[in-house]
């Protein structure tokens, strides 16, 4: 306000100085008043994003076990094993450890041993969608195979390779992991797009690992330090201001019941 009075002629009659300081006196209180409605507007909005911000539980499991994982033969996503009388056991133990939890969608692989340990929930009613980009991460040759010295051999050298950044390694006509990571980023980009807000996947071991480096935004040589076992849980929360965070990691209390049930931890 200053600032204009003293622009003004030196000469100039007092009328006029007089009128121009009303005129600025009161431009001055609408300049105020617009800056306070301006003010309650951003807290109007700042309101309504918080209360449009979404947010999601995830339950990812990992499937019951097959004859397969107890006798420590490969199964990748090549073979569509069943799940055993061990992972039948598991997967009843979830499923009563979990059926209040009001899921309001199950998803699986298309490979049978997930939607075979989720499927008391569908049986319930849940909807259920089945997306390849769970599936296991693809072994290759190895699939099928119990391990042998060679086979031992190749694996260490493609754990070494990923070890020394080069995602690219694989078994051969297997997956890498940079090949695993795409997709299953791209599978969460689609969950979080979905409207339902509390959702069962179940899914493999290795893609679990993977899973696990994308929610905390490990690198993917961290994907070793990921445990699983079958039916383990992790609770994933997600929300759209905050991304994903995990709550529970393979846990395992749904098995305290289960007196001959034991939890492998084997990858497949």
């Amino acid at each position: 306000m200053n600032y204009i009075i003293e622009t003004l002629p030196k000469k100039c009659s007092p009328k006029i100085k007089n009128a121009t300081l009303w005129s600025v006196w009161s431009f001055d209180r609408k300049v105020i008043k617009v800056i306070k409605v301006i003010k309650v507007i951003k807290v109007i909005k700042a309101s309504n994003f918080l209360s449009k911000m979404e947010s999601k539980e995830l339950y990812f499991i990992r499937h019951g076990e097959t004859a397969y994982n107890k006798r420590g033969i490969v199964q990748g996503s090549g073979i569509d094993e069943p799940i055993n009388e061990t992972g039948s056991a598991q997967a009843l133990a979830f499923f009563e450890h979990y059926q209040a939890a009001d899921f309001q969608l199950v998803m699986v692989s298309k490979l049978q041993r997930t939607r075979q340990t989720v499927q008391r929930f569908i049986d319930e009613g849940t909807p259920v969608l089945a997306d390849a980009r769970l599936n296991e991460m693809s072994w290759g040759t190895h699939e099928g195979q119990s391990p042998t010295p060679e086979m031992m051999e190749r694996y260490r050298n493609m754990m070494a390779a990923w070890d020394a950044d080069d995602f690219d390694a694989k078994l051969p006509e297997g997956e890498s992991a940079r090949e695993l990571k795409l997709r299953l980023t791209e599978f969460l980009e689609y969950l979080v797009k979905r409207p339902e807000s509390k959702i069962l996947i179940c899914t493999h071991g290795r893609a679990i690992r993977c899973l696990c480096c994308l929610f905390n935004g490990n690198h993917l040589r961290e994907m070793e330090r990921h445990g699983h076992s079958n039916t383990g849980l992790f609770k994933v929360n997600w929300s759209s201001g905050g991304g994903f965070s995990i709550e529970l990691k393979n846990d395992l209390r749904h098995l305290d019941s289960q007196k001959n049930v034991t939890a492998k931890n084997v990858t497949n």
